[in-house]
């Protein structure tokens, strides 16, 4: 779509979505500036450390919420009002994820165990960091399932006050840190506790939009199995690619790479505010669409949102490398070239996210088992092909990857759509 065909699509809703866009930069900026101090804070190899927890995390949780989100916005979509029923498909999605988190606690742990020993972690601080793994699972193990409520009950402005105070906790106890004991476990654990809090506070509003009934549905349990048996390897594996550059630099780089991909991954986090407007307002109405027009009016709308700023980002990194990299501190300036490589990486990421995250609003996922056998055979290829000793190696091979698998994502979405056009065509008639 041209550039003047973009903003001409967005700016009716540049005062719709400009408040939450504030308020979510708002939170951004906490959230960053906490982020900000602890890379600061820690040397290099403590913040990889740190790091390879986090990555290892978000792998976790990605990996339970198989066949969970896609059913509470496809199912709740559907009854998003009725309180009993909506009561009765949390209880049953936190029953599924509560059986997958118990089988996939053990060898997630024992991975993550193996990362930090291999990178020089020293065995008696071990502990300490898997236990904060397995406290960070089992608290996000039902985050996002109250989120979804809310967001399907229209709930953005709570929402953001949970993530505003949290992220005022997180800030403030992180500042106290760096001045009185600087160490990546203990600025884990208090990380931690901010999840709790914000754990609790979902929880809490959630309730507004629910039945207080303690039922399960075995119908709708077998509607998430239904979504969750032919995904599970691709999630897996879908899930382990968030974590696949700290792999490949923990084998064949240094501990030292794997700080410095977290660190950039800080300046992603630029990304988010908008992959949260896309995700808060369009995934729903996506989820609620009754026709093939109402969905791609959506869609359209929320990559023209994403675009702008995004492209407007890659451009100011362009031309102002070290504006960023000053804010990381003086250990990061070795990484000019190779920040704006790995922030349109991340781009290429967050698409091809907000892609599947409309498919998964209209339960359209049943074809993504495609999606392993696929990138695998690139990154097989790419193995062959590539010396992965360096970063600038472990950056190609993680945008090959990335960029075929959004192509494959959009064939996949396409195909989907038109399936759904055709079958509401064939109805009308």
């Amino acid at each position: 779509m041209p550039p003047f065909k973009i903003i001409a699509t967005v700016k009716p809703y540049f005062y719709e979505y400009g408040r939450f866009l504030s308020w979510q930069t708002v939170i951004l900026f906490l959230n960053t500036i906490a982020g900000f101090i602890v890379i600061r804070a820690l040397s290099k190899t403590d913040y990889a450390y740190y790091t390879i927890v986090f990555t290892t995390l978000t792998m976790f949780t990605n990996i339970t919420n198989t066949g969970i989100e896609p059913a509470i916005n496809a199912i709740g979509g559907r009854n998003w009002q009725d309180k009993n029923h909506m009561a009765v498909l949390v209880n049953t999605a936190r029953r599924f994820r509560k059986k997958a988190g118990l089988y996939l606690a053990l060898p997630i742990l024992i991975y993550c165990g193996w990362q930090l020993l291999y990178t020089g972690l020293p065995e008696q601080l071990l502990l300490l960091f898997i236990i904060s793994l397995a406290a960070g699972g089992i608290i996000l193990l039902n985050t996002s399932i109250y989120v979804s409520v809310l967001r399907l009950n229209g709930e953005i402005k709570a929402l953001q006050r949970v993530d505003g105070l949290t992220g005022i906790l997180k800030l403030a106890g992180i500042v106290l840190l760096w001045i009185f004991a600087p160490s990546a476990w203990l600025f884990l654990w208090w990380l931690i506790f901010c999840m709790a809090i914000q754990y609790a506070l979902l929880w809490y509003r959630s309730q507004l939009y629910l039945s207080a009934t303690s039922k399960t549905d075995e119908k709708i349990s077998s509607q998430i199995y239904d979504l969750f048996k032919p995904n599970i390897i691709n999630t897996i594996y879908w899930a382990f690619q968030g974590q696949i550059l700290v792999f490949i630099a923990t084998l064949f780089g240094s501990t030292e790479n794997i700080g410095e991909i977290g660190a950039m991954g800080r300046i992603a986090i630029l990304f988010a505010p908008f992959s949260l407007l896309i995700t808060n307002y369009f995934q729903p109405a996506v989820a609620k669409a009754v026709n093939s027009r109402e969905i791609s009016s959506n869609i359209k709308k929320a990559f023209a949102l994403l675009a702008i700023p995004a492209l407007g980002l890659l451009g100011l990194v362009f031309f102002a490398p070290h504006l960023f990299l000053l804010i990381l501190g003086k250990q990061y300036f070795n990484l000019e070239n190779y920040l704006l490589l790995f922030l349109s990486i991340s781009l290429l990421t967050v698409a091809q996210s907000v892609l599947y995250s409309f498919c998964s609003a209209r339960g359209w996922v049943k074809l993504f088992y495609l999606y392993t056998p696929f990138i695998l055979f690139v990154q097989v290829i790419l193995f062959y092909c590539l010396k992965l000793d360096n970063l600038y190696s472990i950056l190609i091979f993680k945008g090959i990857s990335e960029l075929g698998a959004l192509l494959l994502s959009v064939a996949l979405f396409l195909y989907s759509f038109y399936q759904f056009r055709k079958t509401q065509h064939s109805t009308e008639g």
